[in-house]
């Protein structure tokens, strides 16, 4: 994968990208525009509900709406420049203006991935470590998390701008982004950075959340006397494990062609076609759409907030709690016996929320 490094892309040609065809190039601007008005709708819908919706204010939700700000960011900045690109045929900007949306691909790609690292160390810590949930996750503490982590990103994101490696136009994928042949060891930090790290981080989250939903099921048949809440508890924790493994495979999908991507751009150059490289960003992208459908449309509290923004006709009420999160964040932990009222209810209750 090769990039053009000037200041004038006139010259480039359909070669230069790899395309057979404009034909081609309209085809994926189309697919990319649908993507990107599905991210932005889904995104900004999640902030509405939020908005609209008192029980929905919580600690834990401020880590959603910083996951929501970044793909919004990406639908309203990355994915218009490259839908326009991929209709142009070529970089249709100067080359400041490259550098400048190169920083912010990289920003978004950094700073989305990892708030879904801090939402799963948040599930986390609310499921398994509940005596400490109330001390770390105050609205301040979340605040300071949320901007803590695009703090971060924004660091990650510069080197290219001081020489290691460049921000610069890749023909092969229609959008400005780093050149990652410039610097091969900067490609593989921003793998362990980006994909490897945060992606270990929710793989140990899920697996200890899962186990201590399985274990706060067995310890439950010494503490309920009826069938009913035995089975109830079970499903919801399946519930749970099922939704956080959602959100791993779908990191997994989206971002480990890119990465593949990458790596065959430095090691092993015009090995695969244009258009495996061109479906990795268009995968990537999608993952701005994904993140609404995952922790909103799978929550009811947010399902019923969609059908409220979109169908006002119907007159829904909003659950008491939320799948995310809801207004008591009354974390518990394993183990946990849980009486007669079911006063004491998991973390899993809350995330699920009998969706």
């Amino acid at each position: 994968m090769t990039s053009e490094n000037s200041t004038s892309y006139e010259s480039l040609t359909l070669a230069d990208h790899g395309a057979s065809s404009m034909a081609e190039l309209y085809i994926e601007g189309v697919i990319l525009l649908i993507i990107c008005l599905v991210a932005l709708v889904g995104n900004v819908s999640v902030y509405l509900i939020v908005i609209r919706t008192k029980k929905l204010r919580t600690v834990t939700n401020f880590f959603i709406l910083g996951l929501a700000a970044a793909d919004i960011l990406v639908s309203v900045a990355n994915m218009p420049v490259t839908v326009a690109s991929l209709f142009a045929g070529t970089w249709p900007l100067d080359h400041t203006s490259c550098l400048v949306f190169g920083f912010i691909n990289m920003l978004t790609l950094c700073s989305s991935v990892l708030s879904l690292c801090n939402i799963s160390i948040n599930r986390y810590v609310m499921i398994c470590r509940p005596f400490r949930a109330k001390t770390i996750y105050t609205k301040r503490n979340a605040i300071l998390m949320v901007i803590g982590v695009y703090a971060l990103a924004f660091v990650i994101s510069l080197p290219p701008l001081f020489g290691w490696a460049a921000y610069a136009y890749i023909p092969v994928q229609s959008f400005c982004f780093c050149d990652w042949t410039l610097a091969p060891p900067y490609a593989i930090f921003m793998i362990s950075c980006c994909f490897g790290g945060p992606f270990s981080v929710m793989t140990v989250c899920n697996i200890l959340i899962f186990y201590s939903a399985r274990k706060s099921n067995k310890n439950t048949k010494y503490y309920t006397t009826t069938k009913p809440k035995k089975k109830d508890a079970q499903t919801k924790e399946m519930r749970l494990a099922s939704i956080l493994l959602v959100v791993v495979i779908a990191f997994f999908i989206s971002w480990c062609p890119y990465c593949i991507s990458m790596l065959l751009s430095i090691y092993a150059p015009g090995v695969a076609p244009r258009g495996f490289h061109m479906f990795t960003i268009l995968v990537g992208y999608a993952n701005s759409g994904v993140n609404p459908i995952i922790y909103g449309v799978m929550n009811r509290s947010f399902r019923n907030g969609f059908k409220q923004l979109y169908c006002g006709c119907m007159d829904l009420q909003m659950e008491e709690s939320t799948a995310i999160g809801s207004n008591s964040e009354e974390p518990s932990g394993s183990g946990i016996p849980r009486n007669a009222t079911n006063d004491s209810r998991l973390s899993a209750d809350e995330l699920v929320n009998r969706s």
